[in-house]
């Protein structure tokens, strides 16, 4: 399938996850979600800019974000269909966001490619100290999975850590039929505020990020299971140490994260 604007011929390239937005309703939505106006020092950054379905949207509200595109027939269209947009010919996984910006003060938008979603989402976390919020499409089981609830299947690593350092809110549910070519999967925006990530020091975050991947390696066994020999468990409450990985919530992990704050585990 091709896509023709203008000078340009577009076929969605399946490697790189192409499925480009084709209501530009849902983009304006979008736009009015992530509140771009009520922000006016902030630097809007897109992932995957692709055809421009956001970009269009985004540049009525402000007409100077920054488009990150890998695909570089797409990179020559943003160029020249966005004159005062700063496009950025890359992969984003290899941008460093603090070279965009060096204040707390990005807004990050996008259309997610599936296979690529969580290494984004926890680039996201790498530079949260810079984000101020991010309104993502993704795949809905993805965004399902944030905002999960401990006791559910749907939750593990992703809930929590993005549960304690943003407030995930999944705004709407979005249908493949908005899309070409259709992914074979529904889709949902995601808001991302990460404004209270910067309460949490750097050394509580890695205790944090290695205390819940190691609690959730063997998600049917108990936390002490799972812990013992790799954390000191002295003084963690028993009835905590008896409780499977996927019944502790966001604050127990906090908590546990701050009671092994000052053990030498690395």
């Amino acid at each position: 399938m091709n896509i023709n604007y203008k000078s340009f011929s577009i076929q969605p390239q399946k490697r790189l996850g192409q499925n480009f937005l084709t209501d530009f309703n849902i983009a304006r939505k979008i736009i009015q979600i992530a509140e771009i106006e009520t922000f006016p020092n902030c630097t809007v950054v897109e992932i995957g800019a692709g055809f421009g379905s956001l970009t269009r949207a985004t540049i009525e509200k402000n007409p100077n974000p920054i488009l990150i595109e890998k695909d570089e027939t797409l990179f020559q269209f943003l160029k020249q269909e966005f004159p005062t947009a700063l496009s950025i010919h890359q992969d984003f996984l290899d941008t460093n966001l603090a070279q965009l910006n060096n204040d707390r003060n990005l807004i990050i938008l996008g259309n997610i490619p599936y296979a690529i979603t969580s290494a984004i989402l926890f680039k996201l976390l790498e530079f949260k100290s810079i984000i101020s919020h991010a309104v993502l499409m993704i795949q809905l089981e993805v965004a399902e999975r944030i905002v999960a609830k401990p006791g559910t299947k749907a939750y593990g690593i992703l809930s929590v850590q993005f549960q304690i350092l943003t407030k995930p809110t999944i705004a709407f549910r979005i249908s493949k039929k908005v899309f070409k070519p259709q992914p074979k999967v529904e889709s949902a925006v995601i808001h991302l505020d990460f404004s209270a990530s910067s309460l949490i020091s750097q050394d509580l975050e890695k205790k944090l990020r290695y205390l819940v991947r190691t609690a959730f390696m063997m998600r049917r066994k108990t936390l002490l299971n799972n812990l013992k020999g790799v954390f000191p468990l002295d003084n963690i409450p028993d009835d905590l140490l008896r409780k499977r990985p996927e019944d502790i919530s966001p604050n127990e992990y906090m908590a546990l994260s701050k009671m092994l704050l000052n053990c030498d585990i690395f």
